[in-house]
């Protein structure tokens, strides 16, 4: 019993931990999304973010290991929380005519117009990350980043082959139409 008892008290304990320890790294992601959002990208600096958290610099080493994987971890809570917000935005744009698969597509563009007004935060950053030409992520913060990317380029793709399908579009390329729309939308 006293060996179970032990088992669930250990348990519980990492569980408090990683949750603790989740809610500190949400708090430096926001905090790093206000930098951004005031100073650009030259404003988010490890001395910088580890002042507006009144923590030392040597602190966020406790949570990324490197300011690169810090900065991959934010572009990936970026492009996260954006695709939630295209997610709920999509459940609105219905039907498989073709007006209806053509407004999903304009509802697309509408919405990243938009997101600066509607997620400022999200909107600046993402800005910087597409539109400045210097590298913002290392190979290494890459892998992290990629996956919330394809899922929000394959979100906008199946847009493109719902309007095929609904005749709205001749059969082509979705992906090249994919990339060439967000390049356009930039």
């Amino acid at each position: 019993v006293n060996i179970i008892y032990t088992v669930n008290m250990v348990y519980i304990a990492e569980s408090r931990v990683a949750r603790r320890r989740s809610a500190r790294k949400e708090e430096m992601l926001a905090a790093a999304l206000r930098l951004v959002e005031r100073h650009g990208r030259e404003g988010l600096t490890v001395y910088r973010l580890a002042e507006a958290l009144d923590v030392t610099p040597g602190a966020l080493y406790r949570y990324f290991p490197s300011m690169n994987m810090f900065l991959a971890e934010l572009q990936a809570h970026v492009q996260e929380r954006v695709l939630g917000l295209f997610l709920e935005r999509r459940a609105s744009w219905t039907g498989t005519d073709r007006v209806s698969a053509l407004a999903g597509l304009l509802g697309a563009a509408d919405f990243y117009l938009v997101l600066e007004k509607t997620a400022p935060r999200y909107a600046v950053l993402l800005g910087l990350l597409i539109g400045d030409p210097r590298r913002f992520q290392e190979d290494a913060g890459i892998a992290l980043v990629a996956p919330s990317a394809r899922a929000l380029l394959a979100e906008l793709e199946a847009l493109f082959a719902r309007a095929e399908s609904a005749g709205a579009l001749a059969p082509g390329n979705r992906r090249e139409r994919t990339l060439g729309y967000w390049a356009a939308l930039h």
